[in-house]
């Protein structure tokens, strides 16, 4: 559950409308329905789902984006009055106390329309996720999403460049955040966030409530994701990606994954310019290595696999036993069958 002092965490936060939740799983089930039905080669009924599910990424936009401030159910009003329950779904949200957040989108209602693929335009999008972010850094880079929007937070900054932030927040002990569960002595996850060692704060000291954040610390800082689609099932192929920021701020982390291949793993370092993998890609699978082109205001110069080079800034890209090498907008990316490898871009 979300953020909600008011009630001590002893109902769900009433910054996003719940309407807007349950429209979203229904918009992103049709998604999955589309991909699930090519997967089995029903193409029409694919079509079908594909065709809903654009329609529903309308139809969220046109319900729940505010135009005037730049984002998706925007918390607008001070306290509110005597007598009204700010956590009534009923109430408009003018009525509604925002705590000093959420007036142009709740981090949630954000995080799920980017999710979604609401925004209808990349310059629209791109304003959401300056909003999200803007209230994340302005609530002390702490968050107000609940179980649903955790999940969806983080990777979402981390696409539209925030990565830092995502990370900040995560790092932070302060009220609310996992951090401050920690600090009290939870060696589990609690229901909400009000929960301490003392005090479960209205909720269950022992859930998974707010686990939302563990894909992006296996995707984007220990770097290993599977890319599935109606084509290919899970692990088949494996993206090799460190965040830039994790890189960057972290230095280093290891990560070991038991697919239905076998086991895949990663160990990275960057160190004095020199971004260092060690992977292994069990048999049946590939692997997309991805090499940021720009780390740390550094630029890549050349990335290479034991003796190979693979790419430079002088030669441009070559091939790994037969294996292709591209430049793409953001990284050099070297795709590779099974085996062990020791990637390595330097940056300058």
């Amino acid at each position: 559950m979300g953020y909600d002092p008011e009630s001590h965490n002893s109902g769900s936060s009433a910054l996003t409308p719940q309407s807007s939740v349950t429209a979203f799983v229904h918009v992103l089930a049709m998604e999955y329905m589309s991909t699930i039905a090519s997967a089995l080669g029903n193409t029409a009924d694919a079509a079908k789902w594909a065709k809903l599910h654009k329609h529903g990424q309308e139809m969220y936009h046109l319900r729940y984006f505010n135009a005037s401030v730049g984002g998706y159910s925007p918390c607008i009003g001070g306290m509110a009055p005597p007598g009204m329950s700010s956590h009534n779904p009923k109430e408009p949200m003018s009525n509604r106390s925002c705590h000093g957040t959420s007036s142009r989108g709740s981090q949630t209602s954000n995080a799920m329309a980017l999710a979604l693929g609401a925004p209808p335009t990349p310059a629209i999008a791109k304003v959401v996720a300056d909003n999200l972010a803007a209230d994340v850094r302005g609530f002390g880079n702490k968050t107000t999403c609940g179980i649903t929007g955790l999940a969806w937070m983080l990777p979402q900054l981390e696409k539209y460049g925030e990565g830092e932030l995502a990370l900040n927040l995560l790092k932070g002990d302060s009220y609310p955040s996992l951090g401050h569960m920690a600090a009290h002595n939870m060696t589990t996850l609690c229901e909400n966030w009000a929960c301490t060692a003392h005090d479960a704060g209205g909720g269950s000291g022992n859930h998974i409530m707010l686990g939302g954040f563990e894909p992006f610390l296996h995707q984007s800082i220990g770097g290993l994701d599977s890319a599935v689609s109606g084509e290919t099932g899970g692990w088949e192929r494996i993206i090799v990606r460190v965040a830039p920021a994790a890189i960057a701020t972290l230095g280093g982390a290891s990560n070991t994954h038991e697919t239905r291949f076998g086991t895949v793993s990663l160990s990275w370092r960057y160190q004095g310019g020199q971004l260092v993998m060690a992977l292994a890609v069990p048999v049946g699978s590939t692997a997309e290595v991805h090499a940021p082109t720009v780390l740390a205001g550094r630029a890549l110069t050349r990335m290479h696999e034991g003796q190979t080079v693979l790419w430079s800034d002088a030669a441009g890209v070559a091939t790994l036993d037969a294996w292709p090498v591209e430049l793409r907008e953001s990284a050099v990316v070297a795709t590779v069958g099974s085996g062990t490898y020791a990637f390595a871009a330097q940056y300058q």
